[in-house]
């Protein structure tokens, strides 16, 4: 039974050239993909590049903040409202604590949608 298996007819050894032959072809074209990626990521992770320095314009009439509104009139009543929008649970009631115990009135604390 072991020798049946040896012996193969020309048929199936033409059959499995071809078939090696064009798996071969293949693995040769993916290789050459390969080494042209690796070509291209080489360039790219020693391009230095051209500095960018980044300048912000000078705003003229920037908005009141409300802890300026509040020192130069401290007898108004400011209401604020918190939203956390990080995603970590109970920070708005952390901050809404600390605004009530600094006698600002928080209006709502709540998580932001």
């Amino acid at each position: 039974m072991l020798r049946k298996n040896l012996i193969r007819p020309k048929q199936n050894k033409k059959k499995l050239q071809k078939q090696n032959m064009i798996l071969n072809g293949a693995i040769g074209i993916v290789g050459v993909f390969l080494m042209g990626f690796f070509v291209s990521f080489s360039k790219n992770l020693s391009h230095d590049g051209i500095p960018v320095e980044v300048t912000f314009p000078e705003i003229k009439n920037q908005p009141k903040l409300a802890i300026d509104v509040y020192k130069k009139n401290p007898i108004q009543n400011i209401k604020i409202e918190v939203l956390n929008g990080c995603g970590e649970k109970g920070l708005a009631a952390v901050a809404s604590k600390f605004f009530r115990m600094n006698k600002i009135d928080v209006v709502r604390a709540d998580n932001a949608e």
